[in-house]
């Protein structure tokens, strides 16, 4: 900080908030006399409250956080809520020059996906009430790597009865959308009935799912007339490079925009087919990948699977051998 802004608290500290872990400062004094401790904690509840524990044996009252990503909300809650420590929530950009603070840190990334089933199992009892660690345990099968202890220590919480009503409402709102999205898959159960036999044929093809069938024929429909090639279909599709050239020289080499839902769902088939092991899709997929990079080869990969569907769609029947299929990529 500058020198000629004056110094307020005598004792406080500073904490930087991590997925697993966080670094606690305490500041005792003033200037040149203050004297400063680190300490690590974990991120688990009874951890956080280790915290607030020697953060009150040390006469700390007033701290400070980054409020960067969702980290910061169970420090919060523990610190603020149990102990009653004042907690100071800083803007990332007014902090981020501070001398003497690493520079080197990632922010950090959101990446709890709870809405597995064993994870909406755990939300569903929290809404319903549920607190104990022990029974909420139980929901885990022995698939999840962490152990019981590991497991027990997340659960452990500081949610209010104005968390668990949120909770209840994001749960039953949830319920809603699942029945609503249920009932248009039976919707289009019933509307692609009719074009059944084009479904199944496009299966055959390596990454092609049901889902991903339906959406091709809902986009392009089933009558391949519409496009003398299976050139001119892809390029229908957005999956071919852009024609833009001055003086003999291409500019830019980003695909045409052209149907996106039909598009996605290549791309996300060509990602399902490059997985498979000891396949043509692999090998292909591996030898455009050093020299175009992995997005642009997996676009190259959903392009030959397009042609593959509209040889499929065009001709009523399955492709002999596709795994020896050689259609231009380059």
């Amino acid at each position: 900080m500058s020198s000629n802004i004056p110094e307020i608290l005598e004792r406080c500290a500073g904490i930087d908030i991590h997925k697993k872990t966080a670094v606690v400062c305490i500041m005792v004094g003033f200037a040149k006399k203050m004297k400063r401790e680190i300490r690590t904690f974990g991120t688990m509840t009874d951890e956080l409250r280790d915290v607030a524990k020697w953060l009150k044996d040390n006469k700390i009252q007033d701290c400070v956080i980054e409020s960067t990503g969702p980290y910061w909300l169970p420090v919060f809650n523990v610190l603020d809520g149990e102990f009653e420590i004042n907690v100071i929530l800083a803007n990332p950009n007014q902090v981020k020059n501070v001398p003497n603070r690493k520079s080197d840190v990632k922010d950090a990334e959101i990446i709890g996906n709870v809405f597995g089933a064993t994870g909406f199992k755990v939300i569903r009892l929290i809404a319903a009430g549920e607190r104990d660690s022990n029974v909420l345990a139980k929901c885990f099968t022995r698939k999840i790597k962490a152990s019981k202890e590991s497991i027990k220590k997340a659960l452990t919480g500081t949610l209010d009865d104005e968390d668990k009503i949120l909770i209840s409402f994001l749960v039953r709102h949830i319920d809603e959308q699942m029945s609503i999205i249920k009932d248009l898959e039976s919707k289009i159960d019933d509307l692609s009935t009719k074009f059944k036999k084009a479904v199944t044929l496009l299966q055959d093809i390596p990454g092609i799912s049901d889902t991903t069938a339906k959406t091709i024929i809902a986009e392009a429909g089933v009558d391949m007339n519409a496009f003398p090639s299976s050139q001119q279909f892809a390029s229908w599709t957005g999956l071919v490079p852009r024609t833009d050239e001055s003086a003999g020289k291409r500019r830019n080499t980003s695909i045409s925009g052209g149907n996106r839902y039909i598009r996605n769902a290549l791309v996300g088939a060509a990602w399902s087919a490059v997985i498979t092991k000891n396949s043509y899709w692999r090998a292909e997929f591996q030898r455009l990948r050093p020299r175009l990079g992995s997005k642009k080869a997996i676009v190259a990969i959903a392009r030959k699977l397009a042609e593959c569907v509209y040889s499929i769609l065009r001709t009523k029947k399955n492709i002999e051998n596709l795994e020896l299929m050689r259609l231009t990529i380059d």
